[in-house]
């Protein structure tokens, strides 16, 4: 939505008191200078929450917790005009990918070849 994220849903009780005590205590001003509204300081302590989780207490799944790498030359990354893309996989990552899927898609009931490399649970980019 725009520039950010709308988020809707309900939820019960015991889940929002949860999420109430969280936000209140994450929203309380940080000194007398603080000028952000009250809803904006919880936002920001849901945005340190998840922050904190995201660092030091995701669940893991297979015994490897989430994580992003991306490869990109120093030209690239200053931004030198005709400096190579960033890489998202190497070519031995490939070939490692290729060989565990044999050749087929590793999303359920896609009957695919492996054409693209990619996350096998979605998440956004």
């Amino acid at each position: 939505m725009g520039d950010g994220h709308a988020v809707d849903g309900f939820l019960d009780i015991p889940t929002g008191a949860k999420l109430q005590t969280v936000l209140s205590s994450l929203g309380s001003a940080v000194d007398r200078d603080d000028d952000r509204t009250p809803a904006q300081r919880r936002l920001d302590g849901l945005g340190a929450l998840l922050d904190a989780v995201l660092d030091h207490g995701l669940p893991t799944r297979k015994g490897i917790r989430p994580h992003l790498q991306v490869t990109v030359d120093l030209d690239r990354l200053q931004g030198t005009r005709g400096a190579e893309p960033a890489r998202l996989a190497t070519p031995a990552q490939r070939t490692a990918v290729h060989l565990r899927q044999g050749g087929r898609c590793a999303s359920p009931g896609c009957t695919g070849t492996v054409l693209e490399l990619h996350h096998l649970d979605w998440w956004p980019q």
